[in-house]
């Protein structure tokens, strides 16, 4: 109050009070009005509110949401249980906006949907998320403790980046009036530490996000939807760097598992490779495989062939390296013929496992061969062997990125 004299203090707080009881009165009165509608029933006029000028209304905005969470829930092969209720939080999560006690005080939003909800006999599920997808609302808050709304806050707030990202409204330097850069952060918060079991395609949809307001922005003057993804596609790879260094994860290892393979495709991936790389640079002779996945990957070019002839080799060095490489790699991790790509953390543990078995291999042939020899067919031949074994290093990272944690 500004004001510490004691005699000021009961004015004070008698003042308070009269404010405080007339807004509670009023959320009362709007209260027990708005239940006399349904959520459901309130469709037609989340057709007249505005989401974002060029961007329609927040009912076109519902149906961008519940057309997602049909899609992601079939690309993931979710429950049942899981699909119902995420479609249904989807469909009433954005209902409040156009109830009088929302109108009258803005930051119950999500709360308000929730109790309506739950009063209409809405699963539980579907109430907790109807609250919970906005999640965290600020840098100090959680994230959602729900699946149901986990997966909704994902939706939603990629929703709100792709659209805002597409009317060119990205975030510079200290303005960010939309609150991106908490949104994206949110995002990324939920990916790694609420759904880190689920391999959600975050670029996919993005670019399905992107196809459902094409049309409306073509005519935009500026408006281009490849620099919109890639500037998007920037600001959340900033934000999943920031949070695997925050989880003790090196600049060297992120920089080489987000250079394999695209990261946003599939977070828990990124997480398992991470951890796979960390415990390898950790270990007992780990860095000495590092360091032949450097050399394997430095000599390869984006032209280096990829055919092997046995014929063509020279030195015996050449043969033990592609006969231990068959023997120890191939024939124990390729099924019928075909490279697999690791699934899971163990799977990854264990293609480290049998590349360890190349390391000495590895060194005598770069002591004893000479890979960009002079003829043609044998140069070609050698980096062939190289490209084999390269296609285990780079399905775990790009091991020339590591090439600064060597001594």
């Amino acid at each position: 109050a500004n004001n510490d004299r004691p005699a000021a203090a009961p004015i004070i707080k008698q003042g308070n009070e009269r404010v405080i009881r007339a807004r509670l009165a009023d959320g009362r009165f709007f209260y027990f009005d708005d239940l006399k509608t349904k959520l459901s029933e309130r469709t037609g006029a989340l057709g007249q509110l505005t989401f974002q000028e060029g961007l329609g209304s927040y009912l076109d905005k519902s149906e961008r949401l519940v057309m997602a969470a049909r899609i992601l829930c079939d690309s993931l092969r979710l429950e049942a249980r899981l699909t119902v209720c995420l479609e249904r939080t989807m469909e009433l999560c954005k209902l409040d906006l156009v109830t009088n006690l929302v109108r009258e005080l803005p930051e119950l939003q999500g709360y308000v949907g929730s109790w309506y909800a739950a009063q209409e006999g809405q699963p539980p599920d579907v109430v907790a998320a109807i609250a919970s997808h906005y999640c965290p609302r600020s840098h100090d808050d959680a994230i959602p403790e729900d699946t149901v709304g986990r997966f909704a806050a994902v939706i939603d707030k990629l929703d709100n980046l792709v659209g805002l990202f597409a009317l060119g409204r990205r975030p510079s330097g200290s303005s960010d009036p939309y609150a991106l850069r908490r949104q994206a952060q949110g995002l990324v918060d939920v990916l790694i530490d609420g759904l880190n079991t689920y391999p959600l395609n975050i670029t996919a949809l993005m670019e399905l996000l992107l196809s459902q307001i094409q049309g409306r922005l073509e005519k935009r003057k500026g408006f281009d939807p490849h620099k919109t993804l890639a500037d998007l596609r920037e600001c959340l790879l900033a934000r999943v760097r920031l949070k695997l260094q925050e989880a003790g994860i090196t600049r060297e290892i992120i920089d080489a598992v987000l250079s394999g393979s695209d990261a946003l495709a599939d977070i828990p991936d990124v997480l398992s490779r991470c951890q796979v790389l960390k415990k390898v640079i950790e270990a007992p002779g780990g860095l000495d495989l590092v360091r032949v996945g450097v050399r394997v990957g430095n000599i390869l070019t984006g032209e280096s062939p990829s055919a092997v002839d046995t014929q063509l080799f020279e030195l015996p060095a050449e043969e033990d390296l592609w006969a231990t490489f068959q023997k120890e790699v191939v024939s124990k991790w390729e099924s019928r013929g075909q490279f697999k790509q690791p699934a899971s953390s163990a799977e990854y543990m264990e293609m480290v496992q049998l590349l360890f078995q190349l390391t000495a291999s590895i060194d005598v042939f770069f002591e004893k061969v000479m890979v960009n020899c002079p003829d043609a067919a044998r140069r070609n031949n050698r980096h062939g062997m190289l490209m084999a074994l390269n296609q285990y290093f780079s399905a775990i990272a790009d091991f020339p990125k590591l090439q600064p944690l060597l001594p």
